[in-house]
């Protein structure tokens, strides 16, 4: 491993329910960080946590260590959940299993932000942020200004992005392919035995038995949890289930869609100066034709990447070709000077 790492976990007041909610962050300290160089800030997908970057913060460190003379270095690089997520969703289970309300993902963004705002560890800093899928649209909403400031990023890329226009939403069947999408989700199966059985049952479904090794096993060792359950005779019992529960992870899907819009609004308005980089699999995989288009409208972006031969969940299928494009696309973004 090359490097070390640091987790953070505050309680923050929760935008959703009366109960504050855990917040953690991960920091990821190279072995001979950069003082000038990037900070790396990246955003996980629906359903998923935040260690699934890991192979990708290993390799870019590794690739950071062996080409500095190509204007890349990193200074370290920052992970966080989803406070329904991995191991905040672990932490706030209690709270979550009481409640009716869906927690979305602008609980990430106000975390993010308010982790940002309160503890400096930012300051000085030349972030650049990495978003996949519903985590891209999270990374573009911490750049807005309101009761807590925005985070100020050299660079972006999002991946897959879940967000699209008010307009779009309107064109073509993806109200019910979403709707399908969450009721599916809803219904599926979410509690095992053992691990060991969750790692078979996983093993021969998709989307999961199409993931690299690295990033499979980090989901079962983040994305699951045990928790105890009172059997109808009294007695309790063990069981293994998902950190997100399926009725928190089905609602990112449908019926909240005025956070992907005000990201997209939020694309539209950002810095023209702040290049942008779009990441798209084709073909199309989960978001249609017509609602990438109308983000493509958006804005001047610094790239637009097509990727053949992968997947919507393309961190979790192939996180080597992941790391090759965010290298490609960070390489010579300009990092802090150095005081002298």
């Amino acid at each position: 491993m090359s490097y070390e790492t640091k987790t953070i976990i505050r309680k923050y007041p929760s935008q959703h329910v009366d109960e504050p909610l855990h917040f953690v962050a991960k920091r990821y300290i190279p072995t001979n960080p950069s003082p000038t160089g990037l900070t790396l800030l990246f955003f996980h997908c629906t359903g998923s946590h935040k260690e699934v970057w890991e192979p990708v913060i290993q390799r870019l460190f590794e690739l950071a260590r062996q080409g500095p003379s190509k204007g890349f270095a990193i200074r370290e690089a920052w992970t966080w959940d989803w406070q329904t997520h991995g191991e905040a969703g672990r932490l706030n289970a209690a709270v979550i299993a009481c409640t009716k309300e869906h927690i979305v993902a602008s609980e990430l963004v106000y975390g993010v932000k308010r982790f940002a705002a309160t503890e400096g560890v930012f300051e000085g800093h030349t972030l650049a942020g990495v978003g996949h899928s519903s985590g891209a649209t999270s990374l573009m909403l911490t750049t807005v200004d309101d009761a807590q400031p925005g985070l100020k990023y050299k660079a972006i890329i999002i991946m897959e992005p879940s967000t699209l226009t008010r307009e779009s939403a309107t064109e073509g069947d993806i109200h019910e392919k979403m709707r399908a999408l969450r009721g599916m989700i809803e219904k599926r199966r979410n509690t095992w035995k053992s691990r060991e059985e969750a790692r078979r049952y996983f093993q021969a479904r998709l989307p999961w038995k199409k993931w690299d090794p690295r990033t499979f096993d980090l989901f079962l060792n983040n994305a699951l949890m045990e928790q105890t359950v009172q059997k109808f005779d009294g007695t309790t019992a063990s069981q293994i289930t998902l950190c997100c529960a399926p009725f928190q992870e089905g609602a990112a899907y449908y019926g909240h869609g005025e956070i992907h819009y005000a990201a997209a609004e939020r694309l539209g308005t950002l810095n023209a100066e702040i290049p942008v980089h779009v990441v798209f699999v084709t073909p199309a995989e989960t978001m249609p034709e017509t609602q990438r288009n109308s983000v493509l409208q958006l804005r001047k972006f610094a790239s637009i990447t097509l990727l053949p031969n992968v997947g919507h969940l393309l961190v979790q299928e192939k996180p080597d070709m992941v790391t090759s494009l965010i290298y490609d696309k960070l390489a010579g973004v300009p990092a802090a000077q150095a005081k002298l």
